[in-house]
């Protein structure tokens, strides 16, 4: 009896190193896994970093320019070339 307790143990003990071997190979996997992440992550947010930026500046260059056409309507209504009706410029009819 004492050998085949001894065989049935062996194998319990076989088994058990297959399945922390196993686990080893999921662990490290896993962490692969989870670095290719972390790395994939890291580049969207440095994208989306550099997308703000450029929304940014496109709306300080729309804000500019903006103002440069209001600056520029308030000048030639100045002159009295023009005028505004209902939010809207028309040229003057001087007849």
């Amino acid at each position: 009896m004492f050998p085949h307790r001894l065989q049935e143990m062996s194998q319990k003990i076989a088994s058990l190193k297959q399945g922390r071997e196993t686990l080893e190979r999921m662990c490290h996997a896993c962490r692969d896994d989870l670095g290719e992440t972390m790395a994939r992550t890291e580049a969207m947010q440095m994208e989306m970093k550099d997308l703000r930026a450029a929304v940014s500046m496109s709306n300080k260059m729309r804000d500019a320019e903006a103002k440069a056409v209001s600056k520029l309507q308030q000048h030639v209504i100045e002159k009295g070339v023009y005028v505004v009706r209902n939010k809207r410029l028309f040229k003057r009819s001087f007849s």
